[in-house]
């Protein structure tokens, strides 16, 4: 072997084929039964060691592992010891799954557990290649959501071909030539276009970012010719390439046209000798696998179904790697969840690197016959000790496939955010180990959700929005409990949610308010205000805590009475109802006199011991007027609105109690007695008359009544009072009202006292003498005096002029003409007139 590893460079040189004694040893048959082998793993970092107490400990990160003894290549008859922890198979290939895990978002800076040196070059062990052409469903039925996330299956199916394509491209030692076709993707369901498959990327070398274009602008929206696309994609294949065929069709259903698949399937065998035809079936209806499995049957492939995202990874892994050959089949596992790590291969019981590669869940590798010891890392892990495991002594042989599961003591952890609309969307994740303090590295993803595995405990997460949101607001899980092998995923659901808010009295009675929403325990961060009608109405918040403020606002109500709801928790696209519960109490007010007789009253409502009108109600004397008001204690002004006085008859009715756990009753009695006025004069001519009356002493007026000729009624409370009596009759404009005082008028409950004030007149009789006594005709005006206020005019005559005049004092203006010397003369005279007095006036000149 060595002979022929020093002679390639100058064959390589002469271009002449290499040829060496030893190749025999570098092919693997399919047909070989693997060898039974020992393998020791061990583990690094804070995971327990895979093997038995008895094994030793892997040394830091830093120092070489020390290799654990095992049968070497002359004991191939040793049996198979299964490691603690882990699954030790020797199958064949076909009969084992390989796993594939989903891309992992990074930290910004992941510390080595080991620095490896460097490798010298390794010449490719495999000439030989396989031609594999993917056939991928993108009829209408993929363009609906994968279970009950928000991601399309299209999608999802696109990101995941992507992922394992990358590290087909990576798989250097096994050359493999893709194809990519699709169908139902050029119209819709609806045209029923049973042509409609397309190849959209031509056999050759993979490359995922050129396929990754192609699919980028497909739309899932067509019927499914499934028939005809195998068909096609069984002429997609190179003629003269020698390499192994391959079809892997991921579908959801089955043929929508009317074709059997399952006899193309048969009719491809039959006419190429050598396609082996796969099918995933991936979210497909129970009635669907059989016609589905029929295909891989008659294909001489394998059916696999995709339930989940993971199984759809690992059967589109397993399937596309089905044709490779391998000698050594390394499997990472968390639980069920494959874990992407990275695989060092060493010497035995030496530190030097001298192989290196990064693995996503199932690593392939085709290795020169010996014993090896195997690094296993997580270095993707966010946790400052990253995890890692060895396998010690693991025996290669030239013909034998050694298939190994390694399983970590992880969870998995998968996260995503989605928006309003259900979106995906970037987000900002900080993660924390509960009870210890521990902060991991702050982690950024795309759109998409991103997967982690970390140490069994239990964790706080907080995210943020990653875009730049207008409403960005922080989302909080807390106490995820993550177990050995558990796979848990944590959505954080940036989306609004609803409050629908409303009021009620304590009598069940709908009500309009206004309501202010502050974040609890902060009064002063304002969120939102507003105002419902008695049907309430909704509120869209941000997930959180929320104190509501409302107050009532029924124009029927004397008060508006308010209320709070504390602590009311919106989560993200739900929503909560929030019944809020105005507390109030029943007044019931009603108006009677002594005799039960009900009277029309008007009621005016303040708070205890407070000026200010809450609210103003009339009792019509027929139904109860309600009032609902907030508890507490209040005074009433009861006034008789059907009396005919002004001010009306009022009651204080004060420190009236109301509470919510029964109505309160309240009557005005008006315990009244009656009054009845008039004015006359002295010869019993009745005249219009004006009342006034006073408390008893004082300027305070009670009531009074407009003006009447006869009596003037008045029902008012018991007591004593003085009364004024204006006489309005014959009063001119400028004139002031002669005016009489009752004194002392006492009024008695349900008892009619009658009283009048008579108003007495005075005379004036008035002649004109000149010298000698002569009667003389003379002009005269009589004045109120004191005032200019002309009340008497006219002139003498022959004899005595009398004149009728309220008693009082007045003065009295005289002229004469003198024809003798033709002078006009004049003289003033005061009068003084007492009641039912004659007085008697001469005006001599």
């Amino acid at each position: 072997m060595l002979h022929c590893l020093l002679s390639i460079p100058l064959l390589l040189f002469l271009l002449t084929p290499l040829s060496c004694n030893k190749k025999e040893e570098l092919e693997l048959k399919s047909s070989e039964e693997p060898a039974q082998t020992t393998l020791k793993a061990e583990q690094t970092g804070d995971i327990p060691i895979l093997g038995g107490p008895e094994e030793e400990e892997l040394l830091p990160p830093s120092l070489p592992p020390e290799a654990l003894p095992m049968s070497g290549p002359s004991t191939p008859q040793t049996p198979v010891t299964s490691l603690p922890g882990t699954t030790d198979t020797t199958t064949p290939l076909q009969e084992v799954p390989s796993l594939a895990a989903p891309n992992i978002p990074l930290p910004a800076k992941i510390p080595e557990v080991s620095k490896p040196a460097p490798l010298p070059f390794v010449p490719k062990l495999m000439t030989s290649k396989s031609d594999i052409v993917i056939l991928l469903d993108a009829s209408g039925s993929m363009n609906a959501p994968f279970g009950k996330s928000s991601v399309f299956k299209f999608s999802l199916l696109r990101e995941t071909l992507i992922d394992v394509l990358d590290e087909v491209a990576l798989q250097k030692d096994f050359p493999r030539n893709v194809s990519l076709r699709v169908f139902g993707s050029e119209a819709p369901a609806e045209a029923k276009k049973c042509d409609d498959t397309k190849s959209l990327y031509s056999m050759g070398e993979a490359d995922p970012n050129g396929i990754r274009q192609v699919l980028e602008p497909l739309k899932a929206q067509g019927t499914s010719p499934l028939a005809l696309a195998l068909e096609q994609a069984a002429k997609d294949f190179p003629a003269e390439s020698g390499a192994d065929r391959l079809i892997v069709a991921i579908v959801d259903g089955g043929d929508t046209c009317d074709a059997d698949p399952c006899l193309v399937a048969e009719k491809i065998q039959q006419t190429t000798g050598k396609t082996m035809i796969h099918v995933i079936g991936f979210d497909i209806e129970p009635q669907e696998q059989e016609k589905l499995s029929c295909i891989a049957s008659k294909g001489d492939g394998r059916f696999f179904l995709a339930r989940t995202e993971e199984e759809l990874r690992t059967a589109f892994d397993e399937a596309i790697n089905s044709t490779v050959p391998y000698n050594l089949k390394i499997m990472t596992m968390v639980g069920a969840t494959p874990l992407p790590t990275t695989l060092s291969i060493l010497q035995p019981g030496a530190e030097k690197v001298f192989r290196k590669e990064n693995s996503f869940g199932t690593k392939l590798l085709r290795l020169d016959p010996g014993t090896y010891d195997i690094l296993i890392e997580y270095p993707q892990s966010p946790e400052s000790r990253k995890p890692s495991k060895i396998l010690k002594g693991v025996e290669v042989l030239a013909s034998t496939k050694v298939e190994q599961t390694v399983t970590f003591d992880l969870g998995s952890l998968t996260l995503s955010a989605i928006d309003d609309s259900g979106q995906l969307i970037g987000a900002l994740y900080r993660i924390t180990r509960k009870g210890e303090g521990v902060s991991l590295p702050e982690m950024k993803t795309d759109a998409k959700p991103a997967s982690l595995f970390l140490s069994p405990g239990t964790y706080d997460i907080t995210a943020e929005r990653a875009d730049e949101s207008p409403d960005q607001f922080t989302l909080t899980h807390e106490e995820i409990i993550l177990g050995v092998g558990e796979a848990k995923e944590e959505r954080f659901k940036f989306q609004h949610g609803e409050v629908i808010l409303k009021g009620i009295t304590s009598q069940k009675k709908s009500i309009p308010f206004l309501f202010q929403v502050s974040v609890s325990g902060k009064p002063e961060s304002l969120v939102a205000s507003g105002a419902f009608n008695a049907e309430g109405g909704s509120i869209t918040l941000s997930p959180g805590s929320y104190d509501f403020f409302l107050q009532a606002q029924d124009p029927e109500m004397p008060a508006y009475p308010g209320t709070r709801l504390t602590n009311i928790i919106v989560k993200a696209a739900e929503t909560t109802e929030a019944m809020a519960t105005f507390e109030l109490g029943i007044m019931r007010l009603t108006a009677t006199d002594n005799q039960k007789k009900p009277l029309r009253a008007h009621f005016v409502l303040h708070e205890d011991n407070k000026q200010e009108i809450l609210t103003e109600v009339d009792y019509e004397g027929t139904k109860i007027v309600e009032l609902s008001i907030p508890p507490g204690t209040y005074d009433l002004e009861a006034f008789l609105s059907q009396a005919q006085t002004e001010p009306k008859p009022m009651l204080l009715l004060n420190d009236m109690k109301v509470t919510i756990e029964k109505p309160i009753d309240v009557n005005a009695l008006f315990a009244l007695g009656t009054l009845r006025l008039r004015g006359r004069d002295s010869k019993e001519h009745l005249f219009e008359t004006k009342f006034t009356l006073y408390r008893e002493g004082t300027d305070e007026v009670v009531m009074s009544a407009p003006p009447a000729k006869n009596w003037n009624t008045f029902e008012t409370l018991p007591g004593v009072y003085d009364i004024r009596a204006e006489k309005i009759e014959t009063l001119k404009p400028e004139e002031e009202p002669r005016t009489v005082w009752l004194q002392d008028v006492r009024v008695e409950e349900s008892k009619t006292v009658s009283h009048e004030a008579i108003f007495t007149q005075g005379k004036i009789k008035i002649i004109g003498r000149g010298p000698n006594s002569k009667i003389i005709t003379c002009h005269f005006k009589i004045f109120q005096y004191g005032s200019d206020r002309e009340l008497i005019n006219g002139s003498t005559a022959n004899d005595w002029q009398t004149f009728e005049i309220e008693p009082g004092k007045y003065y009295m203006e005289a002229a004469y003409h003198d024809t003798d010397s033709s002078q006009m003369l004049k003289k003033w005279i005061n009068i003084e007139v007492g009641e039912n007095q004659i007085v008697e006036q001469v005006i001599r000149f």
